[in-house]
């Protein structure tokens, strides 16, 4: 196995962003070389940099991300007999791999992709967390196993970059692919909550994905109330830190993240988006909101001007780069204003509220659906072409109705939420013979997985699925990416285990019918006084607005994508008037498009 020891090297200093304090390889031996960047935020001495050697345990280590209750589990390891010689959760999880092998996520909370090496089984155990917090990517290339946090370090070793045909699907369905798939050929991901062991016998390496078991609070230890679980979250992502940063609207979550850090003793700042060049006055309302709440809670507030639209083909290239891969979410350019100004006062750690739509139920699709009563049990393929059919204003509502009354594991419960091609309009924007049924065959086996959620009513079984799709392969995908290309980490309380496990055991006691975040607001009831509004905007963009004043932006994206081959000219062009005729969902679509061009173009 001739490993390519010198794009470990050269890729690992390519990782600089997201790994500024220290960067370094290992040659382990000659079947494997091993690379880490790190941006030190526990025990930040040179003992703790990357890779970790345990020499008297036989094993190495790079990790990215944070182990909560490191500490915790150390003295646990210590109790076993174990030493430690840093303060670092790496070494922690380190010797809990070695304690525990394969059975170590369910002693570990936090968040997590590792790269593991035993000299005593000659076997890598690769690891990815159960949210998809941290990325993971591998490729099997000249009999080796090529792994990293960076998609494109990946395609540079290929270099023969091709699109994945499954991966564009997933992408122009949805915005953003969805794991195992990458938008390249070859490249996949390590599924959250997914295992990978590597043997290195032989001349080729050969690999076995596991699935793992999630960290799960002892029997002994009973869970304590919402309130207390998301308090202790909280306090241990801003421990051992002098100051930190809260990404913050004018909503719930931002809000109790900011007013529990108000108490302890580090230093916090929260930033807020405004918006000097937009078309609505609502884009600034959740600053305004953002500003009173934490002027009440005794924090100081920074207000960050968003890009004025003449900057939009710069400030989406920087999207792009920071991404790797094409993502459609237009949020993503407000994020990057947001990191760059929090990363150039100096933070290294951010607090945001993500996460908690998916467990108390905040989104209005929740409650679109509880609130029509299932009378048919509607199944069938007639059924599944008609909703996933093109969608106007006028169809919409009945489809919703419709969907209420199909099977409570169709499919089409939950992409109806979430496609931005329907398989309809996908089939005669993309040149191809297989036409819609090719398609949805296609978005089916990517969220077959999701598709068994174990919830019992429907409401369950979607947030089940947009925690497992949307939650990991969307939003933390977008945060990671856009944090730590400003060498931040940031970290999302609402995300931890055990208030994941709290969150969902109080809903489930009311069957899933206390939605739109009614226990949160139950238990944090002095939020309304603080003025903390009901429903937010959250970090928007002025998507619309922008592409009235690029439309040359738009249609040279739309005629590049056209000389690639695959994509139908007509179809693309009658997108270019959306933005003047003020159709959100076809703008969006048209949004899309113009992302994957300006990828693609980055690539070439």
């Amino acid at each position: 196995m001739d490993i390519q020891k010198n794009w470990v090297r050269r890729e690992t200093d390519h990782l600089e962003k997201r790994g500024p304090d220290h960067r370094a390889t290992l040659e382990v031996n000659s079947h494997l070389t091993m690379g880490a960047a790190r941006l030190a935020m526990t025990d930040p001495l040179p003992r703790s940099n990357q890779p970790f050697v345990r020499d008297d345990l036989n094993a190495i280590i790079s990790f990215n991300g944070e182990i909560y209750n490191y500490k915790s589990l150390r003295n646990e390891l210590v109790k076993d007999g174990y030493d430690f010689h840093t303060d670092s959760d790496t070494e922690v999880l380190l010797v809990a791999i070695h304690s525990y092998g394969e059975q170590v996520t369910k002693k570990i909370n936090g968040m997590y992709a590792f790269a593991y090496y035993s000299k005593d089984t000659n076997q890598l155990i690769l690891g990815r967390d159960f949210l998809g917090k941290k990325p993971l990517y591998w490729m099997k290339f000249q009999n080796n196993i090529y792994w990293s946090s960076s998609l494109q370090s990946l395609s540079r070793l290929k270099k023969a970059r091709k699109l994945s045909s499954q991966g564009l699907i997933e992408y122009l369905s949805f915005g953003y692919t969805i794991d195992p798939s990458s938008i390249e050929t070859e490249i996949n991901a390590i599924s959250p909550g997914t295992l990978m062991r590597v043997s290195l016998d032989g001349n080729a390496a050969e690999y076995q994905l596991l699935d793992s078991k999630p960290y799960a609070p002892e029997s002994s230890n009973p869970l304590l109330t919402i309130r207390e679980e998301i308090t202790n979250a909280v306090t241990a992502r801003i421990a051992g830190h002098k100051s930190a940063a809260i990404s913050m609207s004018g909503g719930l979550d931002s809000s109790i993240v900011a007013q529990i850090s108000a108490q302890s003793d580090v230093n916090m700042t929260t930033y807020s988006a405004i918006w000097p060049d937009s078309d609505k006055s609502r884009y600034n309302k959740d600053a305004e909101v953002a500003k009173v709440i934490s002027t009440g809670i005794g924090i100081p507030c920074k207000l960050v001007e968003m890009i004025t639209t003449d900057q939009l083909t710069l400030a989406l290239d920087e999207f792009v780069l920071a991404m790797e891969e094409p993502n459609a979410n237009p949020t993503g350019i407000s994020m990057m204003s947001l990191y760059k100004a929090i990363g150039d006062d100096g933070h290294r750690l951010v607090l945001t509220g993500d996460g908690s739509d998916e467990i108390f139920g905040g989104y209005p699709r929740y409650e679109s659906q509880s609130r029509i009563p299932k009378i048919l049990s509607l199944r069938g393929n007639t059924v599944g072409k008609l909703l996933s059919s093109e969608r106007s204003s006028t169809n919409n509502k009945w489809i919703a109705a419709l969907l209420s009354q199909t099977d409570d594991r169709n499919s089409n419960r939950w992409t109806h939420w979430h496609w931005n091609f329907t398989p309809g309009e996908l089939s005669r924007l993309v040149k191809s013979n297989q036409g819609q049924a090719h398609i949805v065959n296609q978005v089916e086996s990517s969220i077959s997985s999701s598709l068994n959620a174990g919830g019992k009513n429907r409401i369950e079984r979607m947030m089940e699925m947009d925690r497992n799709i949307w939650l990991t392969m969307e939003s933390n995908r977008k945060l990671d990416r856009i944090s730590m290309h400003n060498s931040i980490e940031a970290r999302s309380p609402f995300q931890d285990d055990r208030v994941i496990a709290a969150g969902l055991n109080e809903m489930a006691k009311h069957k899933f019918k206390k939605i739109e975040k009614k226990i949160l607001w139950e238990a944090f009831p002095e939020m309304q006084s603080l003025g903390v509004r009901p429903v937010k905007t959250g970090f928007i963009s002025p998507v619309g607005h922008w592409l009235r004043g690029n439309q040359k932006l738009a249609s040279d994206s739309v005629d590049h994508l056209h000389l690639m081959g695959p994509f139908n000219i007509e179809h693309m062009k009658k997108l270019l008037s959306a933005p003047t005729d003020g159709n959100y969902r076809k703008i969006m679509q048209l949004w899309s498009l113009i992302v994957l061009s300006r990828w693609i173009l980055s690539n070439e």
